[in-house]
């Protein structure tokens, strides 16, 4: 079997130069090209990690938590719709801060975003906006909570369980 030789010439340089195109077979696994990625070390803020912890124990077993979660894997676009990569491309660089789920079948319940002063900008606004309206076509509730030292559990539970209990009415 022919290896196949590597396309040549000016304009696949500067591809590769500003990372279009890979420099190289860094297919192989052989070690040969390192690649440049490194585990962070810590996959929560700190205010998220204080906000996690007092989720934990509001929802106890009740849920699974998700952090971090991709809208694009919350929702999806039904095949044949309109303009359909379109509509994904406006949710698959966007993610949720949380996501609780139901525990047998892993099914989305909630999506909680912990809105810290960043949310006050225009260009949030906007987000945010658009997020809370493809949620709410796709029939999952979200549930904003002001990022802040401490939580009360007791309170953030009530908030999870009405928000949750709304959905189901809405729903039948």
């Amino acid at each position: 079997m022919q290896r196949q030789e590597e396309p040549k010439g000016c304009l696949i340089a500067i591809l590769k130069l500003f990372g279009v195109l890979p420099s190289g077979d860094t297919d192989k696994g052989d070690g040969a090209d390192e690649l440049p990625y490194r585990r962070k070390d810590y996959l929560l803020s700190k205010a998220e990690r204080a906000f996690f912890e007092t989720l934990q124990k509001a929802v106890g077993n009740r849920c699974l938590i998700f952090a971090k979660v991709r809208l694009a894997d919350l929702l999806f676009i039904r095949r044949g719709t309109e303009r359909r990569q379109s509509y994904f491309n406006r949710i698959r660089s966007k993610h949720i801060d949380f996501v609780l789920c139901d525990r047998d079948a892993v099914r989305p319940l909630l999506a909680i975003e912990l809105d810290d002063s960043s949310h006050n900008r225009p260009d949030r606004k906007q987000r945010d906006t658009f997020v809370d309206s493809a949620l709410a076509a796709a029939e999952l509730p979200i549930l904003h909570v002001k990022a802040r030292a401490d939580y009360d559990g007791e309170e953030l539970a009530r908030a999870i369980e009405e928000k949750i209990k709304a959905q189901r009415k809405d729903a039948k």
